[in-house]
């Protein structure tokens, strides 16, 4: 299945893409919000980690051009250092399917894809 991470964090990038590959998930890395929305088309991923906080487009940015013009079957998983219930809300509405907090659970985040990769 492919997934696509969006984090601008090259630590946090290189952390789940390791552990996804490993787990035979195929990973396209992204930078920030601008490069995932210049390569996102082409590669056409099955699910989407998204940081919310990053330059030159934020996360809620992606979600918004998304919505514009949305890939079939994509799931958005919102990664965020944020947990507040507005901040949830306002992704959730925004077209986030699920939202993670960092440190995030990397057990939790496997079950919700490998859920997704037999749907």
């Amino acid at each position: 299945m492919k997934v696509m991470i969006a984090d601008d964090d090259p630590a946090s990038r290189s952390l789940l893409q390791g552990f996804l590959s490993k787990r035979g998930f195929e990973v396209t890395e992204a930078v920030d919000g601008q490069d995932a929305m210049e390569k996102i088309y082409d590669i056409t991923p099955k699910a989407l980690l998204l940081d919310v906080s990053m330059p030159r487009m934020t996360g809620l940015e992606v979600l918004a051009e998304l919505a514009q013009k949305p890939i079939e079957d994509l799931k958005i998983f919102m990664l965020t250092g944020f947990d507040g219930e507005d901040e949830t809300a306002n992704m959730k509405s925004a077209g986030a399917d699920m939202i993670f907090a960092k440190p995030y659970d990397l057990k939790n985040l496997l079950d919700e894809l490998n859920a997704l990769n037999k749907s």
